[in-house]
């Protein structure tokens, strides 16, 4: 089983699931968080009922429904009605790759997004699906990091049907995949909302699949709303003979809420109480290196940061997030000798600080000056880069933003910035 860290461990669902052996020597992972998604072609795959099919056995190598949210909590009446309509729409994503002659077997949670014509597309969670292996065995780079995302997929129903799956293509920074099936099957498609709306306190529900898999299809835990603006960092240990090397996968903005969220169910979708779609299941927060237990701390990437990198992976098998060319840090938690070698201004207390403007860049074009502090981005308040990152995610190259800093001298600053 392997292990991924984010700010602490997370243990991602894998299981054997038909002829395909689960192997625990898995080895390790890397993607970057500055690098584009994986490509693919538009999906052509034939719907299967695969009720009587073995899976994976001898295995080698729009319509979207969108309406606004309003905050609200949610009765136990409520949640039952909600969860009945969703379910249709949450399904098991299965996947099995053939490498170095042996086999290996995942599945994670995910949900129906959008359709077009007979194809059906399904959101999910990169890091809890693909395959990873360092092929190498002293001095890893990253170059020596495999990620396998060409393997044999099923998608599964908790009414039985299983699909044939196609991969479309993901964005691996904000630890997003896109699956498609071909059907002429009448699917529910589920309620799209917004998770700009999201206020602390509300009710929320988290439908996902543990790592036991089909016995505990579609599990269903409630929660509510605890933390917004969260930075998410998922990345990966691998020990090769005494030492220890870290690589990254992810580092995006997420909401944090109380529901016990389980491995297995990443990918799966967090609802509202007007049974809208308003996130995407990270990980439950887990710390391998002490003693405490984190209970019902659990994270989710907003669905209005995934709305536009999930239409451009339909679109074109890809999501090419747009940088600004700058090096930046929170304020938030700077000491106050970090805040005074920093010449932090007194009154600024949260945002983002510019510790290097990259030449050449958008940023550098625009005059935006080194020791200047982000306080809104592209109209969002910026207490940190989680809100830059978000922003960034709803923008492509060629947007226009607007920032807004605040200087050593609480002098603010508005830049007009062309991505």
């Amino acid at each position: 089983m392997k292990l991924y860290k984010k700010i602490a461990a997370l243990v991602l669902g894998a299981m054997l699931l038909s002829s395909c052996q689960l192997i625990d020597k898995i080895d390790g992972v890397i993607n970057s968080t500055s690098s584009s998604s994986s490509q693919s072609d538009n999906p052509i795959s034939t719907s299967v009922d695969l009720d009587n099919t073995s899976f994976c056995q001898n295995a080698v190598n729009s319509d979207t429904n969108y309406t606004s949210s309003t905050s609200n909590v949610m009765n136990m009446s409520t949640a039952s009605s909600i969860f009945a309509e969703v379910r249709e729409s949450a399904v098991v994503v299965n996947a099995c790759y053939a490498y170095n002659s042996s086999e290996y077997n995942y599945i994670t949670s995910g949900f129906i997004y959008s359709k077009i014509d007979d194809t059906y597309y399904i959101v999910t969670n990169a890091s809890g699906i693909f395959h990873r292996y360092i092929s190498a065995t002293t001095n890893i780079t990253e170059n020596d990091v495999i990620v396998i995302k060409d393997g044999d997929f099923e998608i599964s129903f908790d009414d039985g049907k299983r699909y044939i799956g196609q991969f479309v293509g993901s964005y691996d920074a904000a630890d997003l995949a896109v699956f498609a099936i071909t059907t002429q099957d009448d699917i529910k498609l589920p309620t799209i909302g917004s998770s700009d709306e999201l206020e602390l306190g509300d009710s929320v529900l988290a439908i996902g699949t543990p790592s036991l898999g089909d016995s505990l299809i579609n599990s269903l835990v409630r929660g509510t709303i605890s933390g917004l603006g969260r930075r998410q960092q998922i990345s990966y240990n691998q020990t090769i003979g005494i030492k220890q090397y870290t690589f990254s996968v992810a580092d995006y903005s997420t909401f944090q809420f109380d529901a016990p969220v389980n491995g297995g169910m990443e990918g799966g979708p967090v609802v509202n109480s007007n049974g809208e779609i308003v996130g995407v299941i990270s990980y439950k927060y887990l710390n391998d290196s002490s003693t405490v237990a984190y209970e019902s701390l659990s994270l989710a990437t907003p669905i209005d940061d995934l709305k536009l990198p999930i239409q451009k992976i339909i679109e074109d098998g890809e999501f090419i997030k747009p940088t600004i060319g700058v090096s930046i840090a929170d304020v938030g938690p700077m000491t106050i000798v970090q805040r005074t070698a920093n010449n932090i201004n007194d009154n600024v207390y949260t945002g983002s600080y510019i510790a290097a403007v990259s030449t050449g860049s958008s940023a550098s074009k625009a005059s935006v000056g080194v020791g200047e502090v982000i306080v809104e981005f592209n109209g969002a308040e910026v207490k940190g880069m989680s809100q830059v990152s978000s922003q960034l995610l709803r923008l492509q190259k060629g947007d226009s933003v607007v920032m807004k800093t605040v200087d050593k001298s609480n002098v603010s600053h508005t830049y007009n910035i062309a991505l």
